[in-house]
């Protein structure tokens, strides 16, 4: 999520970060994988993914859509660690087959994703992209004039929403402060209007990147 300033009036806008695009639906028998590059093999066609102690193997075909949040992407390109969204269904002999690959290369990218996590109704706890496909709605940009001057380029928050029963956001308190009120207190705002899937999630943490751009 990034905030923008136009000086000499400012404006601060509140997006969500473009790499969790990768898949907003909920087609049935797809599933969501994020990690960190360990092989990809253009001639099988193979990809590898750990995260954590766990590795996961999928395969991808000529219908497979791959993108990067940098542009355009060739598989012979990815380096070993860059980070990734994986999109797959399960195919014949229990295969994963990739439909989706997002390539995640910036450092900013990988730490927005590794910082999104929820807690189910079930007390499992779910990471990156699975926690945003439980959205059922989320607001638009909230962009608005003045503002203060932020000191620094980048200026990190965290928050942490709970959900009712019902997936509405009952309540956004902050984890960790921008550093600024007026920043944080407008991100509790937009989160409040976050609403996700009925008896799904109690609980969700979102991070927030504050940043200013010359006009």
């Amino acid at each position: 999520m990034r905030f923008a300033k136009i000086p000499p009036a400012l404006i601060v806008s509140l997006l969500l970060a473009s790499l969790l695009s990768a898949k907003e639906s909920s087609d049935t028998g797809l599933h969501s994988f994020f990690g960190e590059v360990v092989l990809v093999d253009p001639a099988k066609k193979i990809l590898e993914l750990k995260k954590g102690k766990q590795l996961f193997v999928f395969h991808y075909t000529d219908q497979t859509r791959i993108s990067s949040t940098l542009g355009q992407v060739r598989m012979d390109k990815i380096l070993r660690g860059t980070g990734a969204v994986v999109v797959m269904r399960v195919g014949e002999g229990n295969v994963g087959i990739a439909t989706e690959i997002r390539f995640v290369p910036s450092p900013s990218g990988v730490q927005i994703l590794s910082l999104i996590s929820g807690r189910t109704v079930h007390g499992e706890t779910i990471n990156g992209i699975a926690v945003y496909k439980l959205a059922e709605y989320r607001p638009p940009p909230d962009s608005w004039l003045g503002g203060v001057p932020l000191a620094r380029k980048n200026n990190a928050g965290l928050f942490l929403l709970s959900v009712a029963p019902d997936g509405t956001v009952a309540s956004v308190a902050v984890r960790q402060s921008s550093g600024y009120p007026e920043l944080d207190g407008r991100a509790q705002r937009w989160m409040k209007r976050w609403r996700f899937r009925p008896n799904t999630v109690t609980e969700v943490q979102f991070p927030m990147f504050f940043s200013q751009y010359p006009y």
